[in-house]
């Protein structure tokens, strides 16, 4: 049953924090009726929902609470919702808000004339003022002017001239303090605080170097000239000795292969000449020349091969000394002498 407004909220016996609180919870809502005239409905529904955030603030369940206080308040906000309000953001930390609204419930208990959030608001707007901490941000003299130089920010929102130099107050936490101005270097902090901390920032914002001349200075009248491209010797492109090592390869290769064929060809001729003479017949001198031949041929060969595919795969630039290579081979011996 709603409480007529015309009812006086007597305390004849000591009751509890939250007996009270409750109380003025529905003293407000009666007045409200009165002067937005809600519908039944809607005061039915804020009473559930006080009573459940009542239940959350019993157990401690503060941002619970202050959810369900907030949906009720939008029937109308009264002095009594507005001090449960900053009751729960006290309590959650929100120390700020809670003093901007114990400040506001005070206001409008005044206007209501409500001696009994009058009489609750007192102690923790005393209390919070010594408990929340602040940050003082001042800026170099030069760039403090009206208006200042400088642009400073606390998280994100800009400090106007009369907060610069200022305490501001803060919640318990990190907090990140930045400036900028023209010409000189950009200023950022990141500052952690705690209750009742009183912290004091500096900000520091150095010149920009002036910019260094890009103009070199003139010779002196008396150095030397500058010396003259002269041109160098014609450039000797790598893909020429390329072709000529895999020609010579080539024909090291093909070298071999004829001189094997004759060995071949002189080794049937004496093993039929020979065939029913004794074994002192034939002359194998020659056939071993011709192998030897054909072995330091074809390790010729594959050395010219070798130093064709490095030349191949050389990009097809000059350098002002001519690349060149002598390949030179023998019966089992090999010699590549050069400058690649």
């Amino acid at each position: 049953m709603i409480t007529p407004p015309s009812v006086p909220v007597a305390r004849r016996r000591p009751v509890s924090r939250h007996a009270v609180l409750a109380c003025l919870f529905v003293v407000s809502i009666s007045r409200a009726s009165y002067a937005a005239d809600p519908s039944a409905a809607d005061l039915i529904a804020a009473r559930a929902l006080f009573a459940r955030a009542e239940a959350d603030e019993r157990a401690g369940r503060w941002a619970e609470a202050l959810v369900k206080i907030r949906r009720a308040s939008t029937v109308k906000m009264t002095p009594g919702l507005r001090f449960h309000i900053a009751l729960c953001e006290e309590k959650t930390g929100r120390l700020v808000a809670a003093a901007d609204d114990y400040a506001a419930a005070q206001t409008a208990a005044q206007v209501a004339n409500n001696r009994e959030v009058l009489e609750l608001v007192v102690e923790p707007i005393a209390q919070l003022k010594l408990r929340t901490p602040t940050i003082t941000v001042s800026l170099p003299t030069p760039l403090a002017g009206d208006p200042p130089q400088a642009e400073v920010t606390l998280d994100g929102a800009t400090l106007s001239r009369a907060a610069l130099g200022a305490p501001v107050p803060v919640d318990v936490g990190s907090h990140t303090i930045q400036a900028r101005a023209p010409g000189h270097t950009p200023y950022a902090m990141t500052l952690t605080v705690i209750e009742r901390q009183a912290a004091v920032v500096e900000v520091q914002l150095l010149p920009l170097p002036a910019a260094a001349a890009t103009v070199p200075a003139p010779p002196p009248l008396d150095a030397p000239a500058p010396p003259r491209d002269v041109p160098g010797p014609p450039v000797r492109s790598s893909r020429t000795l390329a072709a000529v090592a895999t020609a010579g390869a080539v024909a090291l290769v093909g070298g071999g292969l004829g001189a094997y064929a004759a060995a071949g060809s002189d080794a049937a001729y004496w093993q039929g000449a020979c065939k029913n003479q004794g074994p002192g017949c034939g002359n194998a001198a020659p056939v071993r020349a011709w192998d030897a031949v054909a072995l330091g041929a074809w390790i010729a060969g594959a050395g010219a091969g070798v130093v064709a595919v490095v030349l191949w795969s050389r990009p097809a630039t000059g350098s002002a000394e001519a690349a060149h290579a002598d390949l030179r081979g023998g019966p089992g011996n090999l010699w590549l002498t050069g400058a690649f």
